[in-house]
Protein backbone atom coordinates (compact mmCIF):
# COMPACT_ATOMS: atom_id res chain seq x y z
CA UNK A 1 0.00 0.00 0.00
CA UNK A 2 1.47 3.77 -1.02
CA UNK A 3 1.97 5.73 1.83
CA UNK A 4 -0.34 8.81 2.26
CA UNK A 5 2.00 10.75 4.29
CA UNK A 6 5.51 12.92 3.61
CA UNK A 7 8.49 14.29 6.40
CA UNK A 8 9.26 17.41 7.04
CA UNK A 9 13.04 18.47 8.06
CA UNK A 10 13.54 21.14 9.89
CA UNK A 11 16.81 22.73 9.67
CA UNK A 12 19.41 20.14 9.28
CA UNK A 13 22.29 22.18 9.57
CA UNK A 14 24.59 19.56 7.63
CA UNK A 15 23.33 16.74 9.70
CA UNK A 16 21.50 13.87 7.72
CA UNK A 17 21.87 10.75 9.63
CA UNK A 18 18.35 11.39 11.56
CA UNK A 19 16.29 12.21 8.39
CA UNK A 20 17.69 9.48 6.22
CA UNK A 21 17.04 7.08 9.33
CA UNK A 22 13.28 7.59 9.80
CA UNK A 23 12.51 8.38 5.79
CA UNK A 24 14.03 4.99 4.99
CA UNK A 25 12.26 3.00 8.26
CA UNK A 26 8.96 4.90 7.49
CA UNK A 27 8.93 4.77 3.59
CA UNK A 28 7.06 7.97 3.14
CA UNK A 29 5.56 9.03 -0.16
CA UNK A 30 7.83 11.94 -0.10
CA UNK A 31 10.39 14.17 2.20
CA UNK A 32 11.03 17.67 2.27
CA UNK A 33 14.16 19.71 3.73
CA UNK A 34 12.66 23.11 4.85
CA UNK A 35 16.21 25.25 4.16
CA UNK A 36 19.40 25.75 5.90
CA UNK A 37 20.40 22.59 4.53
CA UNK A 38 23.85 23.03 4.58
CA UNK A 39 25.37 19.64 3.05
CA UNK A 40 28.63 19.13 2.63
CA UNK A 41 28.85 17.06 -0.46
CA UNK A 42 26.66 16.29 -3.10
CA UNK A 43 22.90 16.70 -2.31
CA UNK A 44 22.61 14.37 -4.96
CA UNK A 45 24.45 11.90 -3.30
CA UNK A 46 22.58 12.56 0.54
CA UNK A 47 20.07 11.91 -1.31
CA UNK A 48 20.18 8.70 -3.71
CA UNK A 49 19.22 6.11 -1.27
CA UNK A 50 15.86 7.73 -0.50
CA UNK A 51 15.48 8.04 -4.53
CA UNK A 52 16.68 4.06 -4.62
CA UNK A 53 13.85 3.35 -2.30
CA UNK A 54 10.70 5.72 -4.32
CA UNK A 55 10.71 8.48 -2.02
CA UNK A 56 10.18 11.19 -3.76
CA UNK A 57 12.29 14.41 -2.21
CA UNK A 58 12.31 17.80 -2.31
CA UNK A 59 14.22 21.17 -0.59
CA UNK A 60 14.16 24.81 -0.61
CA UNK A 61 16.57 26.83 -0.07
CA UNK A 62 17.17 28.78 3.62
CA UNK A 63 19.44 31.90 4.53
CA UNK A 64 22.64 29.75 5.58
CA UNK A 65 22.08 27.87 2.10
CA UNK A 66 23.53 30.62 0.49
CA UNK A 67 26.29 32.00 2.75
CA UNK A 68 29.11 30.23 1.52
CA UNK A 69 29.38 29.36 -2.75
CA UNK A 70 30.26 25.61 -2.11
CA UNK A 71 27.53 24.88 -0.15
CA UNK A 72 25.50 26.60 -2.51
CA UNK A 73 27.14 24.12 -5.46
CA UNK A 74 26.62 20.98 -3.14
CA UNK A 75 22.87 21.98 -3.29
CA UNK A 76 22.09 22.41 -6.95
CA UNK A 77 23.33 19.40 -8.04
CA UNK A 78 19.97 18.33 -6.59
CA UNK A 79 18.14 21.08 -9.04
CA UNK A 80 15.71 18.75 -9.73
CA UNK A 81 14.44 18.55 -6.38
CA UNK A 82 14.38 21.86 -5.46
CA UNK A 83 10.76 22.72 -5.20
CA UNK A 84 11.70 26.55 -4.69
CA UNK A 85 8.94 28.45 -7.11
CA UNK A 86 7.03 25.56 -7.73
CA UNK A 87 3.53 23.93 -6.93
CA UNK A 88 3.86 19.66 -7.44
CA UNK A 89 0.81 17.43 -7.02
CA UNK A 90 1.14 13.98 -4.93
CA UNK A 91 -1.80 11.93 -3.69
CA UNK A 92 -4.11 14.45 -5.40
CA UNK A 93 -2.71 17.35 -2.55
CA UNK A 94 -0.87 20.26 -4.07
CA UNK A 95 2.79 21.08 -2.24
CA UNK A 96 4.04 24.53 -2.94
CA UNK A 97 7.58 25.73 -1.96
CA UNK A 98 8.55 28.90 -1.43
CA UNK A 99 12.26 29.25 0.17
CA UNK A 100 14.15 32.06 1.53
CA UNK A 101 13.74 35.10 3.62
CA UNK A 102 12.54 38.80 3.21
CA UNK A 103 15.58 40.42 4.00
CA UNK A 104 15.03 44.60 4.42
CA UNK A 105 18.04 45.45 1.99
CA UNK A 106 15.98 43.88 -0.47
CA UNK A 107 12.14 43.84 0.57
CA UNK A 108 10.54 43.88 3.47
CA UNK A 109 7.07 44.90 3.55
CA UNK A 110 4.49 45.70 6.03
CA UNK A 111 1.24 45.33 6.70
CA UNK A 112 0.15 49.03 5.11
CA UNK A 113 2.19 48.67 2.30
CA UNK A 114 2.46 45.51 0.64
CA UNK A 115 3.49 45.84 -2.77
CA UNK A 116 6.62 45.62 -4.52
CA UNK A 117 7.44 49.45 -4.75
CA UNK A 118 8.86 49.51 -1.67
CA UNK A 119 11.54 46.83 -2.89
CA UNK A 120 14.99 47.85 -3.96
CA UNK A 121 15.17 45.44 -6.73
CA UNK A 122 12.46 43.62 -8.10
CA UNK A 123 14.71 40.52 -8.71
CA UNK A 124 17.46 38.79 -7.95
CA UNK A 125 18.44 39.18 -11.73
CA UNK A 126 18.25 43.03 -11.60
CA UNK A 127 20.00 43.23 -8.28
CA UNK A 128 22.93 41.01 -9.54
CA UNK A 129 22.86 42.64 -13.05
CA UNK A 130 23.74 46.18 -10.91
CA UNK A 131 26.57 45.01 -9.36
CA UNK A 132 28.09 43.05 -12.40
CA UNK A 133 27.51 46.41 -13.83
CA UNK A 134 28.96 48.51 -11.26
CA UNK A 135 31.81 46.50 -10.85
CA UNK A 136 33.01 45.12 -14.45
CA UNK A 137 36.62 45.04 -13.74
CA UNK A 138 39.26 42.43 -14.31
CA UNK A 139 38.51 41.16 -10.42
CA UNK A 140 35.17 39.60 -11.80
CA UNK A 141 35.99 38.15 -14.60
CA UNK A 142 39.74 37.53 -15.00
CA UNK A 143 40.00 33.47 -14.48
CA UNK A 144 36.35 32.69 -15.75
CA UNK A 145 37.38 34.98 -19.11
CA UNK A 146 33.74 35.95 -19.51
CA UNK A 147 32.58 39.59 -20.42
CA UNK A 148 29.64 41.46 -18.38
CA UNK A 149 26.91 39.90 -20.97
CA UNK A 150 27.74 36.98 -20.37
CA UNK A 151 28.05 36.60 -16.79
CA UNK A 152 24.27 38.67 -16.72
CA UNK A 153 23.48 35.68 -19.17
CA UNK A 154 24.59 33.29 -17.12
CA UNK A 155 22.68 34.13 -14.29
CA UNK A 156 19.55 32.25 -15.33
CA UNK A 157 21.36 28.49 -14.76
CA UNK A 158 22.01 28.57 -10.77
CA UNK A 159 24.80 26.17 -12.14
CA UNK A 160 26.87 29.27 -13.09
CA UNK A 161 26.05 31.24 -10.47
CA UNK A 162 29.36 30.59 -8.26
CA UNK A 163 31.27 31.57 -11.22
CA UNK A 164 29.66 35.00 -11.81
CA UNK A 165 28.55 36.21 -7.79
CA UNK A 166 30.44 37.85 -5.49
CA UNK A 167 30.99 38.33 -1.63
CA UNK A 168 27.25 39.24 -0.16
CA UNK A 169 25.94 38.62 -4.12
CA UNK A 170 25.33 35.00 -3.55
CA UNK A 171 23.99 35.71 0.04
CA UNK A 172 21.22 37.07 -1.55
CA UNK A 173 20.11 33.92 -3.84
CA UNK A 174 18.23 33.11 -0.72
CA UNK A 175 16.03 36.40 -0.34
CA UNK A 176 12.61 37.01 -1.25
CA UNK A 177 12.12 39.70 -4.55
CA UNK A 178 8.88 40.68 -5.23
CA UNK A 179 9.32 39.04 -8.49
CA UNK A 180 9.08 35.69 -6.06
CA UNK A 181 5.96 36.74 -4.49
CA UNK A 182 4.15 37.34 -7.59
CA UNK A 183 4.96 34.73 -9.48
CA UNK A 184 4.05 32.40 -6.98
CA UNK A 185 0.75 34.23 -5.68
CA UNK A 186 -0.48 33.22 -9.74
CA UNK A 187 -0.40 29.68 -8.38
CA UNK A 188 -2.76 27.49 -6.30
CA UNK A 189 -1.86 24.84 -3.20
CA UNK A 190 -3.08 23.11 -0.61
CA UNK A 191 0.13 23.09 1.37
CA UNK A 192 2.63 25.79 1.37
CA UNK A 193 5.93 24.89 2.52
CA UNK A 194 8.39 27.60 3.79
CA UNK A 195 11.68 28.55 5.06
CA UNK A 196 10.45 31.84 6.39
CA UNK A 197 7.38 31.66 9.27
CA UNK A 198 4.17 33.77 8.75
CA UNK A 199 2.98 36.42 11.51
CA UNK A 200 1.85 33.85 13.97
CA UNK A 201 5.71 33.29 14.98
CA UNK A 202 6.72 36.57 17.13
CA UNK A 203 9.70 36.66 14.36
CA UNK A 204 7.49 35.86 11.51
CA UNK A 205 6.56 38.29 8.40
CA UNK A 206 3.09 39.35 7.43
CA UNK A 207 4.33 38.30 3.74
CA UNK A 208 3.55 34.66 4.04
CA UNK A 209 0.28 35.19 5.67
CA UNK A 210 -0.68 37.09 2.20
CA UNK A 211 1.45 34.37 -0.23
CA UNK A 212 -0.67 31.85 1.92
CA UNK A 213 -4.65 33.38 1.21
CA UNK A 214 -3.31 34.29 -2.25
CA UNK A 215 -2.21 30.54 -3.19
CA UNK A 216 -5.39 29.17 -1.11
CA UNK A 217 -3.41 27.05 0.86
CA UNK A 218 -5.08 25.77 3.75
CA UNK A 219 -1.81 24.82 5.95
CA UNK A 220 1.78 26.16 5.55
CA UNK A 221 4.60 24.91 7.13
CA UNK A 222 7.78 26.13 7.94
CA UNK A 223 11.43 25.95 9.36
CA UNK A 224 13.99 29.36 9.87
CA UNK A 225 13.43 29.45 13.57
CA UNK A 226 13.99 26.93 14.76
CA UNK A 227 10.74 26.39 17.17
CA UNK A 228 7.55 24.51 17.01
CA UNK A 229 4.87 26.66 18.36
CA UNK A 230 1.09 26.60 19.29
CA UNK A 231 -0.95 28.66 16.24
CA UNK A 232 -4.42 27.33 17.09
CA UNK A 233 -5.07 30.99 18.58
CA UNK A 234 -3.69 32.48 15.00
CA UNK A 235 -5.57 30.32 13.06
CA UNK A 236 -8.89 32.21 12.33
CA UNK A 237 -7.42 35.58 12.27
CA UNK A 238 -4.45 34.25 9.44
CA UNK A 239 -7.39 32.07 7.46
CA UNK A 240 -5.02 29.00 7.89
CA UNK A 241 -3.41 26.78 9.97
CA UNK A 242 0.66 26.86 11.20
CA UNK A 243 3.06 24.41 12.03
CA UNK A 244 6.62 25.00 12.54
CA UNK A 245 9.68 21.87 12.20
CA UNK A 246 12.09 22.40 14.81
CA UNK A 247 15.87 22.57 14.83
CA UNK A 248 16.51 19.47 13.14
CA UNK A 249 13.10 18.37 14.27
CA UNK A 250 10.81 15.82 12.01
CA UNK A 251 7.07 16.48 11.12
CA UNK A 252 4.84 14.04 9.28
CA UNK A 253 2.16 15.58 7.21
CA UNK A 254 -1.04 12.80 6.82
CA UNK A 255 -2.30 14.27 2.87
CA UNK A 256 -5.60 13.03 3.69
CA UNK A 257 -6.46 14.91 6.69
CA UNK A 258 -3.43 17.63 6.74
CA UNK A 259 -2.80 17.11 9.98
CA UNK A 260 1.01 17.45 11.46
CA UNK A 261 2.79 15.29 13.78
CA UNK A 262 5.60 15.43 15.66
CA UNK A 263 7.98 12.23 14.91
CA UNK A 264 11.61 14.25 16.23
CA UNK A 265 11.54 16.77 18.49
CA UNK A 266 13.57 19.76 17.39
CA UNK A 267 17.10 20.04 19.30
CA UNK A 268 17.55 22.86 21.93
CA UNK A 269 19.44 25.44 19.85
CA UNK A 270 21.06 27.49 22.85
CA UNK A 271 22.38 30.16 20.45
CA UNK A 272 18.47 30.84 19.71
CA UNK A 273 17.77 31.00 23.46
CA UNK A 274 16.81 34.43 24.57
CA UNK A 275 16.67 36.38 21.30
CA UNK A 276 15.55 39.64 20.88
CA UNK A 277 14.21 40.48 17.77
CA UNK A 278 15.99 43.72 17.03
CA UNK A 279 19.05 42.16 17.00
CA UNK A 280 17.78 39.47 14.13
CA UNK A 281 16.57 41.92 12.45
CA UNK A 282 19.29 44.32 12.39
CA UNK A 283 21.84 41.06 11.40
CA UNK A 284 19.23 39.27 9.01
CA UNK A 285 21.27 40.13 6.09
CA UNK A 286 24.12 37.99 7.69
CA UNK A 287 23.12 35.66 9.45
Amino acid sequence: MKSRSILLFGDVHGRFDHALHEALARRPAGVVFLGDIEPTRSMQEILAPLKEEGIQTWWIRGNHDTEHVTTWLHLVTALNENLDQRVVELRGIRLAGFGGVFRKTVWSPDLQQFDGKTASFKSFKEFATQRILATPGPARFKEQGITAEQAIAALDDPLFHANVLFGSEILHLSSIFPEDFEQMANLQADVLITHEAPSCHPYGHIGIDHLARAMGAKLVIHGHHHDSLDYSAEQKRMGFACVGVGFRGIAELDLDSLEVRVVRQGDYDVERAGRMRSSLTDTDDEL
